[in-house]
């Protein structure tokens, strides 16, 4: 932060000689002083004491320093700046101070005979005239100095380091490219005039100054974009951007809505000259992370979508963070200043709001899922009202028919759609389209097809609309063709299955080999507990018989793609034996473009999660968590089984970059490693044989990334590596406005 309190220092003195260059003192203007001095002393006055003041705290040691060395750089041949130049500056700076106040106090008109001492003061002030021009001289080539030394280092830092920028625009989705681009132009360009005015010895500081005037505009960009990324990495949280799994009809058709691109062409009618943005948000009840179910949720995702689009929106959104330094992020989310509190983003979506008015903008909110918000009803329903009460926001919004989102928002019939109503033709369709691609099944249609048409009907009926019901059932229906069940056997099969989504569970569960009952309750236990969703990869080092032992014993090696696709496999078996359906494994897209094309990426994004927050809701009910905990007595504690398979996959992944940097897929593992060791008892903590836990996986990621070359220091909010400039650090956006 050195170099951020040069640049004070140096502007502060820029301002200093400026003023004192203009004091051109009079007898009367003494007099009429209601201190004994000029307006513009007095002034002078408070600003060199300022000055001195910055200089003591950037180089505290810079009052003892020797007036030798002082007076041999200050009459004019200062050698060039070492790499202790600056604090040698401070420490001149501090001395030419102490020097003008002194003259200064000279200046001062005491006590009576107030005209006649104006008089003799003017007169010392005429004599000591020369004295002043040299104190000023000397300022002069002091500011010039720290001004050439900081900005000049400021800006190489910057032009080395706008390739990150860039990489963090992108990862964010910002629209900020183009600016950027233009921004890298100016730093070059401004870099190659200050190297010419540094190489001619003969330039005078009046010009030199002129030189780092553009300094202030081009630091004031890199700091607004650098800020508004922050704003945006404190706003993302993972899995906001869609739920990620087959939901019910209605999640389906939201979906199908935000992709569709007759959305945006009829909602320009409504838009007509302004720019339209949508924004959506799915609530989600399986969500490991509270975020996905909650307001706070709901207001960052919208907020993000918005301003990435649009971030000249961001200084309306956020104005504060801009003007004392706060960012976004910084602070306890349950304090009511944060401004991620649910008051803070409430506040910031109003100034956004009101700022539709005089902007060209419109918005259009998708909302689903408000019966999986995770909270009372009523809280959603005023959160929505505000959110909407504007001519330029529209939103569409699902939920279970419950009473109070009906009330709400059901009124109006022309308003609304009962899924049920409208999918009796889809369900009739898939069912068909399902028994048709079976080619035993279509030997019996062949037979009779009245009774398999008879057979699909009563299907269709007894589904009531719920996709989920009659996917369970045409599956249960396939296995007993595949068993050569006649047509009568599997209309008996259909009656026998239960109506209800909840018995059908059960009968799954309890028809699970009892030999596998163990594994399955574990299985289950773990993706309930997980904090996120978890890889495939994982389950199979959870299935190992003592999963802690293993992890202990694990040797640090990347897995061969032979042996991660044999043990995927394997995972895959396992699940479908255990679990019988009710687990699915499903590849999910990471949220980083290029975790995706890593050359292990299947490592990471085959995750299993249930079929359905319907199963897990019944695996929770009193009952089955019960049963649960029962048959797996003597068993692996499912929070141990997830930092167990936590450790070996970071102990196996590929030793390249890519996985142990920040954000990357190893290190992303911290946070639910830490959750789940917190979770766990001490008589499993001592198992690792790590005192704390958290050590164990921090020293796997440590050691794998010496493997790989890295030296990577981590900051303390995990969000990345820092790659700005050295005075651009963690405090700069809090303390820099005080200095432009």
């Amino acid at each position: 932060m050195e170099s951020l309190v040069a640049l004070g220092l140096a502007s502060n003195v820029i301002q200093f000689v400026d003023f004192a260059s203009k004091l051109i003192s009079t007898a009367h203007t003494l007099y009429v002083s209601s201190t004994g001095s000029t307006a513009e002393n007095a002034e002078l006055e408070v600003l060199a004491t300022h000055i001195r003041a910055l200089a003591d705290s950037f180089c505290p040691h810079a009052a003892v320093a020797t007036s030798n060395a002082i007076s041999n750089t200050t009459r004019g041949n200062a050698p060039a700046p070492k790499p202790d130049a600056l604090h040698d500056l401070a420490s001149q700076c501090r001395h030419v101070a102490d020097q003008l106040l002194a003259l200064l106090a000279s200046f001062t008109v005491q006590g009576r005979h107030r005209t006649w001492k104006s008089m003799r003061t003017a007169l010392r002030a005429s004599h000591r005239s020369a004295e002043m021009d040299s104190i000023l001289a000397r300022l002069d080539r002091i500011s010039s100095q720290m001004a050439m030394h900081v900005v000049f280092g400021g800006l190489k830092d910057i032009a080395g380091q706008m390739e990150v920028l860039r990489t963090e625009n992108k990862r964010l989705g910002a629209t900020r490219n183009n600016d950027i681009n233009q921004l890298e132009k100016a730093v070059r360009t401004m870099l190659s005039r200050l190297s010419e005015v540094r190489a001619d010895p003969s330039t005078a500081p009046q010009s030199q100054r002129e030189a780092l005037v553009p300094f202030s505009a081009t630091a004031a960009k890199v700091l607004q974009y650098s800020h508004e990324q922050q704003i945006l990495r404190g706003l993302y949280f993972e899995g906001m951007d869609d739920r990620r799994k087959p939901g019910s009809g209605k999640s389906t058709l939201m979906k199908y809505l935000c992709n569709h691109p007759m959305l945006a062409h009829n909602l320009k009618a409504w838009a007509g000259a302004r720019q339209l943005f949508i924004a959506k948000y799915f609530f989600w009840n399986l969500g490991k992370d509270i975020l996905h179910k909650s307001q706070i949720g709901l207001l960052r995702a919208l907020l993000y979508q918005i301003l990435r689009l649009h971030p000249d929106l961001l200084r309306v959104a956020f104005p504060s963070s801009r003007d004392d330094g706060g960012l976004p992020g910084t602070g306890d989310v349950t304090d009511s200043a944060d401004p991620l509190s649910i008051e803070g983003l409430l506040s910031a979506f109003k100034r956004i709001k009101t700022g539709l008015f005089t902007s060209q903008i419109r918005l259009f909110f998708i909302i689903d899922g408000l019966d999986e918000y995770h909270g009372k009803p009523i809280d959603i329903i005023r959160l929505l009202e505000i959110l909407q009460d504007s001519p330029h926001i529209k939103v569409c919004i699902s939920s279970r028919p419950w009473n109070e989102f009906e009330n709400a928002f059901g009124r109006r019939e022309s308003r609304r759609i009962y899924m049920e109503r409208l999918t009796r033709s889809d369900i009739e369709n898939y069912v068909r389209d399902t028994f048709d691609g079976d080619p035993s099944y279509r030997e019996l249609r062949d037979d009779d097809d009245g009774i398999c048409d008879e057979l699909v009907g009563e299907i269709v009926n007894e589904a009531k609309g719920v996709f989920l019901w009659v996917r369970l059932v045409v599956q249960s229906l396939l296995e007993g063709i595949t068993n050569e069940d006649r047509m009568v056997d599997l209309r008996r099969r259909l009656r026998s299955l239960p109506a209800d989504l909840e018995e059908y569970f059960r009968r799954i569960v309890f028809t699970v080999d009892p030999f596998y009952r163990q594994q399955t309750a574990h299985f289950f236990r773990v993706t309930i507990e997980a904090s996120v969703t978890l890889p495939l990869i994982m389950y199979w080092f959870m299935d190992q018989e003592d999963p802690v032992q293993y992890a202990v014993k694990l040797d640090v090696s990347p897995l061969i793609m032979q042996a991660t696709n044999r043990n995927l496999k394997q995972a895959r078996k396992r699940l479908n034996a255990c679990c019988k359906g009710i687990l699915e494994v499903q590849y999910y897209d990471s949220d980083e473009a290029a975790e995706n094309s890593l050359s292990s990426s299947v490592l990471f994004n085959w995750k299993v999660d249930f079929l359905h927050r319907t199963a897990r809701d019944f695996l929770l009910t009193e009952n089955m968590s019960n049963q649960l905990v029962e048959w797996t007595a003597g068993g692996c504690d499912p929070h141990a089984s997830i930092c167990a398979a936590i450790i070996c996959l970071a102990k196996v992944a590929p030793q390249e970059e890519e996985y142990f940097v920040p954000g990357g897929p190893v290190t992303k593992l911290r946070d639910p490693f830490i959750v789940h060791c917190n979770l766990l008892g001490c008589e499993d903590m001592s198992r690792f044989g790590v005192w704390p836990p958290p050590g164990a996986l921090e020293k796997i990621i440590d050691a794998q990334r010496r493997r790989c070359g890295m030296v990577v220091e981590m900051d303390d909010s995990r969000m990345g590596v820092k790659k700005f400039p050295a005075f651009m650090g963690k405090d700069f956006f809090q303390k820099v406005w005080q200095f432009w």
